[in-house]
């Protein structure tokens, strides 16, 4: 079966770039955003655990958004924050040995301005496209600290 490329919009990079910590977009291939999570009581940190199957040349990073209690923003405007600075988890996290060996992940955010609102994004890249991360088990708990 032959592929028929109609012009040359069609061949990446068809768009600018957009960085990850802003509001709307992201120029990475693999990205998951949960939904805005509605706290009943303000909370200053916020812990996510998942478990990840990451092989030799993968990465996964993780950011967040808040919403201040005392902040009338409208939440789709908010930019995004990497957990630890870089999107990385609190502490190094072996590759996995087989595409079953999913090994869990922690990502906590200290100290934050009270918020009532939050949501978590996770970007997933990769050298080998037949390797990529996977992901099971996301939580993501609000704190009050």
């Amino acid at each position: 079966r032959q592929m028929c490329i109609r012009d040359r919009s069609d061949v990446f990079p068809t768009s600018t770039y957009v960085a990850p910590i802003q509001p709307d977009g992201d120029s990475g291939e693999a990205i998951y955003c949960t939904k805005k999570v509605q706290l009943e009581n303000p909370a200053t940190a916020i812990k996510v655990l998942h478990s990840a199957v990451r092989f030799s040349g993968g990465q996964i990073e993780l950011m967040y958004k808040i919403l201040r209690s005392d902040d009338a923003s409208d939440f789709d405007e908010i930019g995004w924050r990497f957990f630890n600075t870089n999107g990385g988890p609190d502490t190094p996290v072996n590759e996995s040995t087989t595409i079953d060996d999913f090994i869990e992940y922690e990502y906590t955010q200290n100290d934050l301005e009270e918020f009532i609102s939050f949501a978590i994004k996770i970007r997933m890249q990769g050298i080998n496209s037949s390797e990529p991360p996977r992901l099971k088990d996301l939580r993501a708990i609000a704190l009050a600290t």
